[in-house]
Protein backbone atom coordinates (compact mmCIF):
# COMPACT_ATOMS: atom_id res chain seq x y z
CA UNK A 1 0.00 0.00 0.00
CA UNK A 2 1.44 3.16 -1.00
CA UNK A 3 1.46 5.88 1.64
CA UNK A 4 1.55 9.36 -0.94
CA UNK A 5 -1.29 11.19 0.38
CA UNK A 6 -4.67 11.76 -1.12
CA UNK A 7 -7.25 9.66 0.74
CA UNK A 8 -7.40 8.89 4.53
CA UNK A 9 -5.44 5.97 5.22
CA UNK A 10 -6.57 3.06 8.12
CA UNK A 11 -5.52 -0.40 8.10
CA UNK A 12 -7.60 -3.35 5.73
CA UNK A 13 -7.43 -5.75 8.62
CA UNK A 14 -7.20 -5.86 12.62
CA UNK A 15 -3.77 -4.67 13.68
CA UNK A 16 -3.11 -5.25 17.40
CA UNK A 17 -0.44 -2.86 18.81
CA UNK A 18 -1.16 -4.02 22.55
CA UNK A 19 2.41 -5.16 24.51
CA UNK A 20 0.73 -8.76 26.01
CA UNK A 21 1.82 -9.95 29.04
CA UNK A 22 3.97 -12.92 28.86
CA UNK A 23 2.88 -16.30 30.51
CA UNK A 24 6.39 -17.28 30.84
CA UNK A 25 9.26 -16.18 32.53
CA UNK A 26 12.50 -14.18 30.88
CA UNK A 27 14.96 -16.22 32.49
CA UNK A 28 19.08 -15.41 31.23
CA UNK A 29 18.18 -11.95 29.91
CA UNK A 30 19.01 -9.90 33.45
CA UNK A 31 21.82 -7.94 32.61
CA UNK A 32 20.74 -7.53 28.88
CA UNK A 33 17.78 -5.70 30.10
CA UNK A 34 19.80 -4.13 32.52
CA UNK A 35 22.04 -2.82 29.89
CA UNK A 36 19.57 -1.70 27.35
CA UNK A 37 17.79 0.46 29.92
CA UNK A 38 20.91 2.29 30.30
CA UNK A 39 21.19 2.89 27.08
CA UNK A 40 17.70 4.03 26.66
CA UNK A 41 18.33 6.46 30.01
CA UNK A 42 20.93 8.07 28.10
CA UNK A 43 19.55 10.91 25.80
CA UNK A 44 22.38 10.57 23.34
CA UNK A 45 21.24 6.96 22.57
CA UNK A 46 18.43 7.88 20.50
CA UNK A 47 18.48 4.30 18.38
CA UNK A 48 19.25 1.44 19.46
CA UNK A 49 18.84 -1.59 17.29
CA UNK A 50 18.47 -5.12 19.04
CA UNK A 51 20.29 -7.39 16.62
CA UNK A 52 20.43 -10.62 16.13
CA UNK A 53 19.99 -14.39 14.55
CA UNK A 54 16.52 -15.94 14.57
CA UNK A 55 15.41 -17.57 17.69
CA UNK A 56 17.92 -16.03 19.85
CA UNK A 57 15.13 -13.08 21.57
CA UNK A 58 15.26 -9.83 20.25
CA UNK A 59 11.19 -9.70 20.29
CA UNK A 60 11.06 -11.38 23.73
CA UNK A 61 13.74 -8.60 25.35
CA UNK A 62 12.35 -5.50 23.21
CA UNK A 63 8.49 -6.52 25.05
CA UNK A 64 10.64 -7.12 28.70
CA UNK A 65 12.33 -3.66 28.07
CA UNK A 66 9.06 -2.33 27.34
CA UNK A 67 7.10 -3.72 30.35
CA UNK A 68 9.51 -3.01 32.30
CA UNK A 69 9.64 0.81 31.74
CA UNK A 70 6.09 1.04 31.96
CA UNK A 71 6.15 -0.57 35.39
CA UNK A 72 8.76 0.31 37.11
CA UNK A 73 9.61 3.65 35.71
CA UNK A 74 5.97 5.03 34.66
CA UNK A 75 7.53 5.93 30.76
CA UNK A 76 5.80 6.52 27.88
CA UNK A 77 6.46 3.24 26.01
CA UNK A 78 4.56 2.68 22.37
CA UNK A 79 4.73 -1.08 20.70
CA UNK A 80 4.69 -1.36 17.12
CA UNK A 81 5.14 -4.81 16.00
CA UNK A 82 5.90 -4.94 11.95
CA UNK A 83 6.55 -8.59 11.20
CA UNK A 84 3.37 -8.61 9.11
CA UNK A 85 4.61 -5.75 7.36
CA UNK A 86 6.55 -5.68 4.12
CA UNK A 87 5.61 -2.31 2.07
CA UNK A 88 7.97 0.34 3.62
CA UNK A 89 5.42 2.77 2.02
CA UNK A 90 3.44 1.93 4.89
CA UNK A 91 5.60 2.26 8.00
CA UNK A 92 4.83 5.63 9.10
CA UNK A 93 1.52 4.77 8.77
CA UNK A 94 1.82 1.83 11.08
CA UNK A 95 3.66 3.83 13.90
CA UNK A 96 0.71 6.35 13.42
CA UNK A 97 -1.79 3.74 13.73
CA UNK A 98 -0.02 2.66 17.31
CA UNK A 99 -0.62 6.10 18.08
CA UNK A 100 -4.32 6.33 17.43
CA UNK A 101 -3.19 8.58 14.75
CA UNK A 102 -5.75 8.78 11.96
CA UNK A 103 -4.35 10.28 8.76
CA UNK A 104 -6.66 12.77 6.57
CA UNK A 105 -6.16 12.76 2.91
CA UNK A 106 -3.05 15.08 1.61
CA UNK A 107 -1.41 14.88 5.38
CA UNK A 108 2.00 14.03 5.27
CA UNK A 109 2.33 10.97 7.58
CA UNK A 110 6.02 12.38 8.77
CA UNK A 111 4.66 15.49 9.61
CA UNK A 112 2.00 14.34 11.25
CA UNK A 113 4.22 11.99 13.52
CA UNK A 114 6.30 14.61 14.28
CA UNK A 115 3.63 16.84 15.52
CA UNK A 116 2.40 13.52 17.31
CA UNK A 117 5.62 13.40 18.91
CA UNK A 118 6.17 17.06 20.21
CA UNK A 119 2.53 15.96 22.61
CA UNK A 120 4.72 13.28 23.91
CA UNK A 121 7.60 14.37 25.30
CA UNK A 122 10.52 11.67 26.33
CA UNK A 123 8.49 8.66 24.21
CA UNK A 124 10.09 5.27 23.55
CA UNK A 125 8.89 4.24 20.51
CA UNK A 126 9.38 0.27 19.73
CA UNK A 127 9.69 -1.62 16.03
CA UNK A 128 9.69 -4.79 16.61
CA UNK A 129 11.14 -7.05 13.60
CA UNK A 130 12.03 -4.38 11.04
CA UNK A 131 14.85 -6.25 9.14
CA UNK A 132 11.65 -7.01 6.00
CA UNK A 133 11.42 -3.04 5.97
CA UNK A 134 15.11 -1.91 6.22
CA UNK A 135 14.28 0.45 2.69
CA UNK A 136 12.05 2.37 5.22
CA UNK A 137 15.20 3.15 7.45
CA UNK A 138 15.86 6.80 5.87
CA UNK A 139 12.17 7.68 6.90
CA UNK A 140 12.85 6.58 10.48
CA UNK A 141 16.07 8.97 10.36
CA UNK A 142 14.35 12.18 9.60
CA UNK A 143 11.81 11.61 11.88
CA UNK A 144 14.48 11.58 14.40
CA UNK A 145 16.30 13.88 13.76
CA UNK A 146 12.71 16.18 13.45
CA UNK A 147 12.04 14.91 17.30
CA UNK A 148 14.21 15.79 19.79
CA UNK A 149 12.80 13.96 22.70
CA UNK A 150 12.01 10.98 21.18
CA UNK A 151 13.95 7.44 21.33
CA UNK A 152 13.73 4.36 19.44
CA UNK A 153 14.34 0.93 19.97
CA UNK A 154 14.19 -1.00 17.04
CA UNK A 155 14.78 -5.28 16.75
CA UNK A 156 15.86 -6.31 13.21
CA UNK A 157 18.51 -8.73 11.99
CA UNK A 158 20.13 -6.04 10.38
CA UNK A 159 21.12 -2.81 11.08
CA UNK A 160 19.14 0.23 9.51
CA UNK A 161 22.85 1.93 9.24
CA UNK A 162 22.04 5.50 9.76
CA UNK A 163 23.21 8.03 11.54
CA UNK A 164 22.76 8.37 15.59
CA UNK A 165 22.37 4.13 15.56
CA UNK A 166 23.56 2.49 18.19
CA UNK A 167 23.69 -1.27 18.23
CA UNK A 168 23.15 -4.09 20.73
CA UNK A 169 23.98 -7.37 19.10
CA UNK A 170 21.92 -10.11 21.31
CA UNK A 171 24.14 -13.25 22.00
CA UNK A 172 22.98 -16.15 22.24
CA UNK A 173 22.26 -17.45 26.05
CA UNK A 174 25.45 -18.53 27.76
CA UNK A 175 26.29 -22.45 28.13
CA UNK A 176 28.44 -24.43 29.88
CA UNK A 177 31.77 -25.39 28.97
CA UNK A 178 32.26 -29.20 28.44
CA UNK A 179 34.67 -29.59 31.54
CA UNK A 180 31.24 -28.89 33.93
CA UNK A 181 30.16 -31.84 35.25
CA UNK A 182 28.17 -31.49 38.43
CA UNK A 183 24.64 -30.23 38.54
CA UNK A 184 25.01 -27.74 40.98
CA UNK A 185 27.53 -25.67 38.51
CA UNK A 186 25.79 -27.09 34.82
CA UNK A 187 22.14 -25.54 36.51
CA UNK A 188 24.05 -21.99 36.87
CA UNK A 189 24.14 -21.40 32.96
CA UNK A 190 21.56 -19.47 31.91
CA UNK A 191 20.93 -21.77 28.49
CA UNK A 192 20.65 -24.85 31.34
CA UNK A 193 18.36 -22.81 33.17
CA UNK A 194 15.63 -22.17 30.70
CA UNK A 195 15.70 -25.37 29.18
CA UNK A 196 15.12 -27.28 33.14
CA UNK A 197 12.35 -24.23 32.73
CA UNK A 198 10.50 -25.16 30.28
CA UNK A 199 10.91 -29.10 30.47
CA UNK A 200 9.43 -28.46 33.90
CA UNK A 201 6.67 -26.92 32.52
CA UNK A 202 6.09 -30.57 30.37
CA UNK A 203 7.06 -32.66 33.07
CA UNK A 204 7.18 -31.38 36.38
CA UNK A 205 8.32 -34.78 37.97
CA UNK A 206 11.86 -34.18 36.28
CA UNK A 207 14.59 -34.61 38.78
CA UNK A 208 17.99 -34.29 37.07
CA UNK A 209 21.24 -35.66 38.55
CA UNK A 210 24.82 -35.12 37.84
CA UNK A 211 24.61 -37.42 34.18
CA UNK A 212 21.39 -36.10 33.45
CA UNK A 213 22.85 -31.99 33.74
CA UNK A 214 25.98 -33.03 31.44
CA UNK A 215 23.35 -34.30 28.99
CA UNK A 216 21.32 -31.67 29.16
CA UNK A 217 24.26 -28.91 28.93
CA UNK A 218 25.49 -31.29 26.02
CA UNK A 219 21.90 -30.31 24.36
CA UNK A 220 22.00 -26.32 25.08
CA UNK A 221 25.50 -26.41 23.42
CA UNK A 222 24.21 -28.58 20.33
CA UNK A 223 21.39 -25.78 19.93
CA UNK A 224 23.95 -22.66 20.00
CA UNK A 225 22.36 -21.52 23.69
CA UNK A 226 19.87 -20.44 21.15
CA UNK A 227 16.51 -19.85 23.37
CA UNK A 228 14.07 -20.38 20.74
CA UNK A 229 15.43 -24.03 19.93
CA UNK A 230 16.07 -24.54 23.57
CA UNK A 231 12.38 -24.05 23.98
CA UNK A 232 11.41 -26.11 21.57
CA UNK A 233 13.84 -29.01 22.16
CA UNK A 234 12.70 -28.96 26.30
CA UNK A 235 9.10 -29.23 25.03
CA UNK A 236 10.01 -32.75 23.41
CA UNK A 237 10.76 -33.80 27.17
CA UNK A 238 7.46 -34.83 27.70
CA UNK A 239 7.74 -38.37 25.85
CA UNK A 240 11.85 -38.31 25.80
CA UNK A 241 14.22 -38.21 28.22
CA UNK A 242 17.87 -36.11 27.82
CA UNK A 243 19.79 -39.10 27.10
CA UNK A 244 17.20 -39.54 24.11
CA UNK A 245 16.71 -36.13 22.96
CA UNK A 246 20.65 -35.81 22.64
CA UNK A 247 20.14 -38.49 20.35
CA UNK A 248 18.06 -37.33 18.24
CA UNK A 249 19.64 -33.65 17.46
CA UNK A 250 21.69 -35.02 14.85
CA UNK A 251 18.55 -33.60 12.74
CA UNK A 252 18.00 -30.72 14.79
CA UNK A 253 15.75 -29.29 12.24
CA UNK A 254 13.17 -32.21 12.83
CA UNK A 255 13.35 -32.48 16.69
CA UNK A 256 12.78 -28.33 16.57
CA UNK A 257 9.46 -28.59 15.64
CA UNK A 258 5.97 -28.44 17.57
CA UNK A 259 2.38 -27.12 18.11
CA UNK A 260 3.19 -23.89 19.58
CA UNK A 261 0.13 -21.46 19.38
CA UNK A 262 0.22 -18.07 19.99
CA UNK A 263 3.00 -17.37 18.59
CA UNK A 264 3.53 -15.56 15.12
CA UNK A 265 4.19 -18.46 12.00
CA UNK A 266 7.94 -17.87 11.97
CA UNK A 267 8.54 -18.90 15.64
CA UNK A 268 6.15 -21.93 15.54
CA UNK A 269 9.41 -23.84 14.56
CA UNK A 270 13.17 -23.38 14.58
CA UNK A 271 12.84 -24.07 10.39
CA UNK A 272 10.23 -21.30 10.31
CA UNK A 273 12.39 -18.88 11.97
CA UNK A 274 15.15 -19.60 9.77
CA UNK A 275 13.47 -19.89 6.52
CA UNK A 276 12.03 -16.16 7.86
CA UNK A 277 15.86 -14.81 7.56
CA UNK A 278 16.49 -16.33 4.19
CA UNK A 279 13.57 -15.80 2.78
CA UNK A 280 14.97 -12.03 2.48
CA UNK A 281 18.11 -12.82 0.90
CA UNK A 282 18.71 -12.37 -2.12
CA UNK A 283 19.61 -14.94 -4.61
CA UNK A 284 23.25 -14.54 -4.59
CA UNK A 285 23.40 -14.11 -0.67
CA UNK A 286 21.44 -17.21 -0.54
CA UNK A 287 23.98 -19.36 -3.03
CA UNK A 288 26.66 -17.97 -0.78
CA UNK A 289 24.77 -18.82 2.24
CA UNK A 290 23.73 -22.62 1.24
CA UNK A 291 27.89 -22.75 0.05
CA UNK A 292 29.57 -21.44 3.71
CA UNK A 293 27.25 -24.17 5.53
CA UNK A 294 29.72 -27.06 4.12
CA UNK A 295 32.19 -25.43 6.49
CA UNK A 296 32.87 -26.59 10.16
CA UNK A 297 33.94 -25.03 13.37
CA UNK A 298 34.65 -21.55 11.49
CA UNK A 299 36.30 -20.14 8.23
CA UNK A 300 38.91 -17.54 7.16
CA UNK A 301 38.25 -15.28 4.30
CA UNK A 302 40.06 -16.84 1.93
CA UNK A 303 37.94 -20.26 2.04
CA UNK A 304 34.81 -18.35 1.82
CA UNK A 305 36.33 -16.46 -1.47
CA UNK A 306 37.77 -20.33 -2.95
CA UNK A 307 33.97 -21.11 -2.62
CA UNK A 308 32.67 -18.42 -4.33
CA UNK A 309 31.61 -17.87 -7.90
CA UNK A 310 31.01 -13.84 -9.21
CA UNK A 311 27.34 -12.91 -8.46
CA UNK A 312 25.23 -11.38 -11.61
CA UNK A 313 25.44 -7.66 -9.63
CA UNK A 314 29.43 -8.01 -9.77
CA UNK A 315 29.58 -8.36 -5.75
CA UNK A 316 32.67 -9.91 -4.51
CA UNK A 317 33.01 -12.43 -2.05
CA UNK A 318 33.54 -9.67 1.04
CA UNK A 319 30.78 -7.72 0.07
CA UNK A 320 28.42 -11.10 -0.14
CA UNK A 321 29.89 -12.33 2.81
CA UNK A 322 29.37 -8.48 4.92
CA UNK A 323 26.20 -8.84 4.39
CA UNK A 324 25.16 -12.38 5.62
CA UNK A 325 27.58 -10.83 8.88
CA UNK A 326 24.96 -7.83 8.62
CA UNK A 327 22.17 -10.04 8.79
CA UNK A 328 23.46 -12.29 11.97
CA UNK A 329 23.14 -16.03 9.96
CA UNK A 330 26.98 -15.20 10.17
CA UNK A 331 29.28 -14.37 13.35
CA UNK A 332 32.81 -12.77 12.79
CA UNK A 333 34.99 -13.81 15.41
CA UNK A 334 38.01 -12.46 16.77
CA UNK A 335 40.46 -15.22 16.81
CA UNK A 336 44.10 -14.60 18.73
CA UNK A 337 46.35 -15.03 15.70
CA UNK A 338 44.95 -11.35 15.01
CA UNK A 339 42.45 -12.45 12.09
CA UNK A 340 38.86 -12.98 12.06
CA UNK A 341 37.53 -15.73 11.81
CA UNK A 342 33.82 -16.27 10.55
CA UNK A 343 31.40 -18.95 12.39
CA UNK A 344 27.93 -20.10 11.25
CA UNK A 345 25.48 -21.37 14.07
CA UNK A 346 24.89 -25.09 13.91
CA UNK A 347 21.54 -24.52 13.50
CA UNK A 348 21.87 -22.24 10.89
CA UNK A 349 24.40 -24.45 9.19
CA UNK A 350 21.66 -27.38 9.14
CA UNK A 351 19.26 -25.34 7.30
CA UNK A 352 21.94 -24.31 4.94
CA UNK A 353 22.74 -27.82 4.21
CA UNK A 354 19.37 -28.94 4.02
CA UNK A 355 18.66 -26.21 1.43
CA UNK A 356 22.12 -27.74 -0.28
CA UNK A 357 20.77 -30.87 -0.71
CA UNK A 358 17.41 -29.76 -1.96
CA UNK A 359 18.86 -27.76 -4.69
CA UNK A 360 21.75 -30.75 -5.97
CA UNK A 361 24.57 -28.44 -5.39
CA UNK A 362 26.01 -30.56 -2.04
CA UNK A 363 28.06 -31.99 -4.10
CA UNK A 364 30.15 -29.29 -5.51
CA UNK A 365 30.31 -27.06 -1.91
CA UNK A 366 31.71 -30.38 -0.82
CA UNK A 367 34.37 -30.88 -3.32
CA UNK A 368 34.92 -26.95 -3.69
CA UNK A 369 35.93 -27.31 0.05
CA UNK A 370 37.89 -30.57 0.22
CA UNK A 371 39.62 -28.72 -2.60
CA UNK A 372 40.13 -25.74 -0.69
CA UNK A 373 41.79 -27.59 2.34
CA UNK A 374 43.85 -30.08 0.34
CA UNK A 375 45.44 -26.75 -1.09
CA UNK A 376 46.00 -24.77 1.83
CA UNK A 377 47.87 -27.96 3.63
CA UNK A 378 50.04 -28.19 0.38
CA UNK A 379 50.49 -24.38 0.58
CA UNK A 380 51.26 -24.74 4.93
CA UNK A 381 53.92 -27.76 4.10
CA UNK A 382 56.91 -25.99 3.76
CA UNK A 383 56.48 -23.14 6.38
CA UNK A 384 56.10 -26.11 8.78
CA UNK A 385 59.65 -26.33 8.82
CA UNK A 386 61.22 -22.96 8.31
CA UNK A 387 60.54 -19.45 10.23
CA UNK A 388 57.13 -18.88 10.38
CA UNK A 389 56.32 -22.75 11.34
CA UNK A 390 54.48 -21.40 14.43
CA UNK A 391 52.55 -19.37 12.46
CA UNK A 392 51.48 -21.83 10.16
CA UNK A 393 50.78 -24.22 12.90
CA UNK A 394 48.66 -21.48 14.28
CA UNK A 395 46.87 -21.14 10.73
CA UNK A 396 46.10 -24.82 10.70
CA UNK A 397 45.02 -25.51 14.02
CA UNK A 398 41.54 -23.40 13.66
CA UNK A 399 40.41 -25.71 10.46
CA UNK A 400 41.09 -29.02 12.21
CA UNK A 401 37.49 -29.18 11.89
CA UNK A 402 37.07 -28.60 8.58
CA UNK A 403 40.17 -30.82 7.50
CA UNK A 404 38.02 -33.94 9.14
CA UNK A 405 35.06 -32.99 7.30
CA UNK A 406 36.72 -32.68 4.13
CA UNK A 407 38.13 -36.36 5.12
CA UNK A 408 35.57 -38.04 5.66
CA UNK A 409 33.23 -36.64 2.73
CA UNK A 410 36.31 -37.43 0.60
CA UNK A 411 36.27 -40.87 2.34
CA UNK A 412 32.27 -41.60 1.54
CA UNK A 413 32.78 -40.35 -1.90
CA UNK A 414 35.57 -42.09 -3.97
CA UNK A 415 38.01 -38.61 -3.64
CA UNK A 416 40.82 -40.37 -1.20
CA UNK A 417 43.22 -38.09 -3.27
CA UNK A 418 42.23 -35.28 -1.12
CA UNK A 419 43.24 -37.22 1.97
CA UNK A 420 46.12 -37.96 0.45
CA UNK A 421 47.05 -34.99 -0.03
CA UNK A 422 45.86 -33.06 3.07
CA UNK A 423 47.63 -35.83 5.29
CA UNK A 424 50.98 -36.42 2.93
CA UNK A 425 52.01 -33.32 3.56
CA UNK A 426 51.42 -31.96 7.32
CA UNK A 427 51.60 -34.73 9.64
CA UNK A 428 54.31 -32.51 11.63
CA UNK A 429 50.72 -30.42 12.32
CA UNK A 430 49.27 -33.55 13.44
CA UNK A 431 52.00 -34.73 15.76
CA UNK A 432 52.54 -31.26 17.25
CA UNK A 433 48.26 -30.64 17.82
CA UNK A 434 47.60 -33.97 19.13
CA UNK A 435 45.83 -35.22 16.05
CA UNK A 436 47.89 -38.05 15.26
CA UNK A 437 44.87 -40.98 15.77
CA UNK A 438 42.68 -39.32 13.52
CA UNK A 439 45.24 -38.18 10.91
CA UNK A 440 46.51 -41.83 10.95
CA UNK A 441 43.07 -43.10 10.70
CA UNK A 442 42.12 -41.05 7.52
CA UNK A 443 45.20 -41.97 6.00
CA UNK A 444 45.31 -45.81 6.65
CA UNK A 445 41.47 -45.86 4.87
CA UNK A 446 42.46 -43.32 1.87
CA UNK A 447 45.86 -46.34 1.11
CA UNK A 448 43.31 -48.88 1.55
CA UNK A 449 40.79 -47.62 -0.93
CA UNK A 450 42.97 -45.46 -2.99
CA UNK A 451 42.06 -45.99 -6.86
CA UNK A 452 45.40 -44.85 -7.67
CA UNK A 453 48.19 -45.95 -6.58
CA UNK A 454 51.07 -45.08 -8.95
CA UNK A 455 50.71 -41.27 -8.04
CA UNK A 456 53.42 -39.42 -6.00
CA UNK A 457 49.85 -38.67 -3.42
CA UNK A 458 49.80 -42.09 -2.65
CA UNK A 459 53.87 -42.34 -2.37
CA UNK A 460 53.70 -39.30 0.28
CA UNK A 461 50.46 -41.29 1.77
CA UNK A 462 52.37 -44.26 2.59
CA UNK A 463 55.66 -42.35 4.22
CA UNK A 464 53.51 -40.51 6.18
CA UNK A 465 51.10 -43.18 7.44
CA UNK A 466 54.22 -44.90 7.92
CA UNK A 467 55.82 -42.34 10.08
CA UNK A 468 52.47 -41.65 12.10
CA UNK A 469 52.51 -45.71 12.83
CA UNK A 470 56.05 -45.44 14.20
CA UNK A 471 55.04 -42.21 16.05
CA UNK A 472 52.93 -44.97 18.12
CA UNK A 473 54.62 -48.00 18.34
CA UNK A 474 53.58 -50.17 15.88
CA UNK A 475 56.56 -50.35 13.73
CA UNK A 476 55.70 -53.75 11.62
CA UNK A 477 53.04 -51.51 10.30
CA UNK A 478 55.20 -48.85 9.89
CA UNK A 479 58.25 -50.72 7.81
CA UNK A 480 55.29 -52.23 5.75
CA UNK A 481 54.02 -48.84 4.78
CA UNK A 482 57.72 -47.41 4.43
CA UNK A 483 59.01 -50.16 2.22
CA UNK A 484 55.71 -49.81 -0.02
CA UNK A 485 56.85 -45.77 -0.05
CA UNK A 486 60.39 -46.70 -1.31
CA UNK A 487 59.43 -48.91 -3.96
CA UNK A 488 56.66 -46.81 -5.48
CA UNK A 489 59.20 -43.73 -5.40
CA UNK A 490 61.98 -45.73 -6.93
CA UNK A 491 59.18 -46.68 -9.69
CA UNK A 492 58.22 -43.22 -10.53
CA UNK A 493 62.22 -41.58 -9.84
CA UNK A 494 60.81 -39.42 -7.05
CA UNK A 495 64.12 -38.87 -5.45
CA UNK A 496 62.71 -36.68 -2.59
CA UNK A 497 60.07 -39.86 -1.30
CA UNK A 498 62.69 -42.52 -1.81
CA UNK A 499 64.81 -40.30 1.30
CA UNK A 500 61.43 -39.72 3.16
CA UNK A 501 60.93 -43.16 3.24
CA UNK A 502 64.12 -44.09 3.93
CA UNK A 503 64.26 -41.99 6.76
CA UNK A 504 61.36 -43.65 7.72
CA UNK A 505 62.89 -47.06 7.39
CA UNK A 506 65.86 -45.61 9.68
CA UNK A 507 63.22 -44.52 12.46
CA UNK A 508 62.43 -48.03 12.36
CA UNK A 509 65.46 -49.95 13.16
CA UNK A 510 66.84 -47.75 15.52
CA UNK A 511 63.74 -48.57 17.73
CA UNK A 512 64.59 -52.19 17.40
CA UNK A 513 68.00 -51.94 17.74
CA UNK A 514 69.39 -52.30 14.28
CA UNK A 515 71.63 -49.50 14.70
CA UNK A 516 73.97 -50.78 11.31
CA UNK A 517 71.04 -51.14 9.52
CA UNK A 518 70.19 -47.25 10.43
CA UNK A 519 73.45 -45.94 9.50
CA UNK A 520 72.62 -47.06 5.87
CA UNK A 521 69.05 -46.02 5.19
CA UNK A 522 70.09 -42.42 6.72
CA UNK A 523 73.15 -42.14 5.20
CA UNK A 524 71.72 -43.01 1.85
CA UNK A 525 68.60 -40.63 2.49
CA UNK A 526 71.90 -37.92 3.54
CA UNK A 527 73.33 -38.77 0.35
CA UNK A 528 69.55 -38.08 -1.90
CA UNK A 529 69.37 -35.04 0.01
CA UNK A 530 72.39 -33.86 -0.85
CA UNK A 531 71.77 -34.57 -4.93
CA UNK A 532 68.44 -32.75 -4.57
CA UNK A 533 69.60 -29.96 -2.79
CA UNK A 534 66.93 -30.69 0.05
CA UNK A 535 68.49 -28.63 2.97
CA UNK A 536 65.91 -29.43 5.36
CA UNK A 537 65.94 -33.18 4.71
CA UNK A 538 69.62 -32.97 4.81
CA UNK A 539 69.43 -31.67 8.73
CA UNK A 540 66.96 -34.34 9.19
CA UNK A 541 69.16 -37.25 8.19
CA UNK A 542 72.09 -35.76 9.79
CA UNK A 543 70.26 -35.80 12.55
CA UNK A 544 68.99 -39.27 12.37
CA UNK A 545 72.51 -40.24 12.33
CA UNK A 546 73.82 -38.43 14.93
CA UNK A 547 71.21 -39.92 17.46
CA UNK A 548 71.83 -43.63 16.43
CA UNK A 549 75.42 -42.76 16.60
CA UNK A 550 74.46 -41.65 20.23
CA UNK A 551 73.09 -44.96 20.44
CA UNK A 552 75.97 -46.74 19.75
CA UNK A 553 78.43 -44.97 22.01
CA UNK A 554 80.28 -42.96 18.87
CA UNK A 555 79.53 -39.77 20.81
CA UNK A 556 82.49 -37.93 18.52
CA UNK A 557 80.23 -38.65 15.26
CA UNK A 558 77.25 -37.62 17.27
CA UNK A 559 78.47 -34.65 18.28
CA UNK A 560 79.53 -33.91 14.21
CA UNK A 561 76.17 -34.75 12.89
CA UNK A 562 73.97 -33.01 15.32
CA UNK A 563 76.49 -29.71 15.20
CA UNK A 564 76.13 -29.85 11.09
CA UNK A 565 72.33 -30.81 11.23
CA UNK A 566 71.84 -27.90 14.02
CA UNK A 567 73.65 -25.14 11.38
CA UNK A 568 71.45 -26.36 8.85
CA UNK A 569 68.25 -25.87 10.85
CA UNK A 570 69.11 -22.43 11.94
CA UNK A 571 69.75 -21.24 8.70
CA UNK A 572 66.11 -22.00 7.72
CA UNK A 573 64.78 -20.66 10.83
CA UNK A 574 63.58 -24.14 11.93
CA UNK A 575 63.32 -23.16 15.64
CA UNK A 576 61.76 -26.92 17.01
CA UNK A 577 64.50 -28.73 14.34
CA UNK A 578 67.81 -26.39 16.12
CA UNK A 579 66.48 -26.27 19.71
CA UNK A 580 66.20 -30.14 19.20
CA UNK A 581 70.04 -30.44 17.84
CA UNK A 582 71.21 -28.10 20.47
CA UNK A 583 69.52 -30.09 22.96
CA UNK A 584 71.29 -33.01 22.13
CA UNK A 585 74.45 -32.01 21.82
CA UNK A 586 73.91 -30.76 25.57
CA UNK A 587 73.45 -34.51 26.37
CA UNK A 588 76.24 -35.48 24.08
CA UNK A 589 78.61 -33.18 26.34
CA UNK A 590 77.08 -34.38 29.90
Amino acid sequence: MSASPGAAWHPTTPFSTSLTTSLTPVLGREADLDRVLAMIDDPSNRLITLTGPGGVGKTRLAQHVAATMIDEFDRDVVYVPLASIRDVEVVLLTIGQALDIRFEANEAPEDRLVQAFEDRPQLVLVLDNFEQLLGAAPGIARLLARSAGTTILVTSQSALAIPGEHLYPLPPLPTPSPGQTTAEVILRADAVTLFVARARAVKPALVIDDRQAVTIAEICRRLDGLPLAIELAAARMNILSPDALLARLSNRLQVLRGERRGVPDRLRTMRHAIAWSYDLLTPPEQWLFRRMSVFAGGFSLDAVEALFQETDDGRDAWTVLSTLVDHSLVQAMPHPTGDVRFLMLETLRDYGLEQLDERGEAGDARLAHASHFATLAEEAEPHLYGPEQERWLNRLEPEWENIRAASEWSLANGREAFVLRLFGVTTRFATARGHVTEARGFLDRALAASGDRQSIHHCRGLVEAGNLAEDQGDQDIAQSYFTAALDLATSLGERRCQALALIGQGYVAHGRGAYATAIDVHSRAASLARETNDAHLLGRALGNLAAVSYFRGKLDDAQRYWEESGRIFASLGDEMGETLSIGNLGAVAA
